[in-house]
């Protein structure tokens, strides 16, 4: 089976060089890496320059420069459209994998042959990779890993709006075909479509062991930063507070999720139930948001009610809709 690495690079001259060193030290080697470079200057590809002679040649490694720009998704995109290999990993540029990252989802791949998309977690770093003694997920309810990693039923998967983090997801080339479905706007990630879509279908699973060293600083693309690990009770409140634009993307999400189910056979009937529930939820809060404020609590429904807390995040959910 052969194996790709895809890396979406942007200004990653720092850090690059460690992230590549470990990939050529995994205990099953990739047979292949490509780099995708956003960079607007040479310093990403100096630094790939001067670290490839120090690589396995058993592993080739092609680089390319983006011109013009594709960003994240379509770089990532691009990137699999090119691999060859029969799995694709998806790696940011600036974590360190453990050695048995490759081999522990690649065994998943060949034990689970129906499987199309599988992850893991990530012990989160600082900037010189010493443990903060953080995982991922940690803003999900308790309990929620734990179970999508026994069962990732959809609902498991879309109502705590869970995904895979791109750089933890392994894909199967057959899958290429759904992922050059996602939709290229600023709301839908590579993570959340490949997680959405591969679990709407019953075809991904989760492991929860922290098979990367996930790396933040200051510069990361994601939202996550050691301060919001640190300060998870703060996040919550300014997730509580988040702009109508936010409840916005959800809904497109969903939307392309559902034309997604509608053209694709594929999709089991119970997951695209789930998904008109999702869609009826939010649509009644966008509704409730239409009301004057002061008057919005008149408008709530036992439907809504109801949704705040089987497909929201309770009093949160229901408190942004009072106040936004």
């Amino acid at each position: 089976m052969r194996i790709s690495v895809v890396i979406a690079a942007y200004h990653g001259e720092k850090y690059i060089a460690a992230q590549l060193e470990s990939l050529v030290a995994q205990e099953r080697l990739p047979d292949e890496i490509w780099i995708g470079d956003d960079s607007d200057d040479d310093a990403t590809e100096t630094a790939v320059k001067e670290i490839l002679p120090k690589l396995s040649p058993q592993v080739e490694v092609h680089y390319q420069r983006n011109r013009p720009r594709r960003g994240i998704l379509g770089n990532f995109l691009n990137l699999a459209e090119q691999a060859s290999g029969d799995l694709i990993f998806f790696s940011d540029q600036d974590d360190v994998w453990l050695p048995s990252k490759i081999r522990r989802l690649a065994g998943l791949m060949e034990e689970f042959p129906f499987m199309q998309v599988v992850g893991c977690n990530s012990t989160v770093v600082d900037e010189q990779l010493r443990p903060t003694g953080k995982y991922l997920y940690g803003h999900l309810p308790p309990g929620t890993v734990t179970e999508i990693a026994k069962q990732p039923d959809f609902a498991k998967i879309v109502w705590p709006r869970f995904a895979i983090y791109g750089h933890n997801i392994c894909m199967r080339r057959s899958f290429l075909p759904f992922f050059q479905q996602v939709p290229v706007v600023s709301y839908v990630g590579h993570d959340i479509w490949l997680t959405q879509v591969a679990a709407m279908m019953g075809v991904m699973k989760f492991v929860d062991e922290p098979l990367t060293l996930y790396r933040v600083h200051d510069n990361n693309s994601s939202e996550l930063t050691l301060q919001t690990l640190n300060e998870s009770w703060l996040h919550r409140m300014k997730q509580t507070f988040r702009s109508q634009s936010d409840l916005n993307a959800t809904m497109a999400n969903l939307e392309a999720l559902h034309q997604f189910c509608q053209r694709t056979p594929e999709v089991p009937e119970e997951a695209c139930k789930i998904l008109e529930q999702s869609w009826e939820y939010f649509r009644l809060r966008l509704r409730l948001r239409r009301f004057w404020r002061p008057f919005r609590w008149l408008a709530l429904t036992p439907r809504l009610l109801k949704g705040y807390f089987t497909i929201g995040n309770g009093w949160r959910a229901c408190l942004r809709d009072q106040v936004f």
